[in-house]
């Protein structure tokens, strides 16, 4: 994946946030796109507030999620979209 370093242009504020873009495409590590058979997977889709605007990787609520499943072979893929609609995610 890709991890870029940038800044919050919604706000006046200084501070930056990092995102990693991975293999996908999609907002976060890269992943093998073969799930395992006991692994369960949940697709986020939406617009700013999926993709996580203005906060690090870890602050996202999809990765956030997956951290509510730790141990649990589950797996939240953040398909969240910037200026776009979640159908655009799904597609």
């Amino acid at each position: 994946g890709t991890t870029v370093s940038t800044n919050n242009n919604l706000t006046d504020s200084p501070e930056r946030f990092r995102y990693t873009l991975n293999r996908e495409g999609f907002r976060g590590p890269d992943r093998d796109p073969r799930k395992k058979k006991d692994t369960f997977r949940i697709l986020a889709l939406g617009t700013y507030q999926t993709w996580g605007f203005g906060v690090n990787d870890e602050e996202t609520y999809p990765a956030l999620l997956e951290k509510e499943f730790a141990g649990e072979n589950v797996e939240v893929w953040n398909a969240g979209r910037i200026s776009s609609k979640a159908i655009t995610g799904l597609a």
